[in-house]
């Protein structure tokens, strides 16, 4: 069960059984079905804390719980007031509640440094370009490939566990322990190409 798992997090996201999260997801816009293999489920915290690891995902085999991980879904303050560097309109900021089926590709390289998952599939968000050090949705939906990876904090390969996002994500969805992240990783590339990927927002 989700709820029994013991996790040293910095995320104020509250505990879930899973008959809770399997029934929300079943809701979110765009699921058509459970996946029968590997899939990843990113809640966002209503807290939504500047700059900091803040959020969970959680690794599922169809409709069985597998692990539960520390992370971020947004974008960190690095991103959110250098986004003319990158888009004038504003930084990427994926859409919450949404499901993306084969949404990355299991065997790819982040920037060529990091073994990760990569994005294959349009997705939904929005460009948040106000300029202060909150990633926030809003403004017209946009859809399509930004380079939204799953990726984690280190392109070393230690065991390293960060509290701020810097300059970690601008957009991407990222693990911020390395350990576990790297056991997702290789539980899930040698067994499937592809990924899908829910996102919602805590309830």
């Amino acid at each position: 069960m989700a709820e029994e798992v013991k996790i040293n997090i910095m995320t104020n996201v509250r505990g879930y059984t899973d008959k809770e999260l399997l029934d929300r997801v079943k809701k979110i816009e765009g699921f058509k079905r459970i996946p029968k293999d590997y899939w990843l489920l990113g809640v966002a915290s209503n807290e939504n804390q500047a700059d900091v690891y803040d959020d969970k995902f959680y690794l599922y085999h169809g409709q069985t719980f597998i692990k539960v991980v520390s992370g971020t879904v947004n974008t960190g303050t690095y991103g959110l007031l250098n986004f003319k560097k990158w888009n004038r309109k504003g930084t990427f900021v994926i859409k919450q509640d949404q499901w993306i089926y084969d949404f990355w590709k299991t065997n790819h390289m982040h920037k060529g440094k990091m073994r990760s998952f990569g994005q294959v599939k349009a997705c939904e968000g929005y460009r948040d370009g106000n300029g202060n050090n909150i990633a926030e949705e809003g403004g017209k939906i946009i859809k399509g490939i930004f380079g939204i990876n799953f990726h984690t904090v280190s392109y070393k390969m230690a065991e390293i566990v960060k509290k701020f996002i810097g300059g970690w994500s601008v957009g991407c969805q990222v693990v911020n322990d390395t350990k576990k992240y790297y056991e997702i990783i290789d539980l899930v590339s040698g067994n499937q190409s592809t990924i899908s990927y829910c996102i919602i927002k805590e309830f």
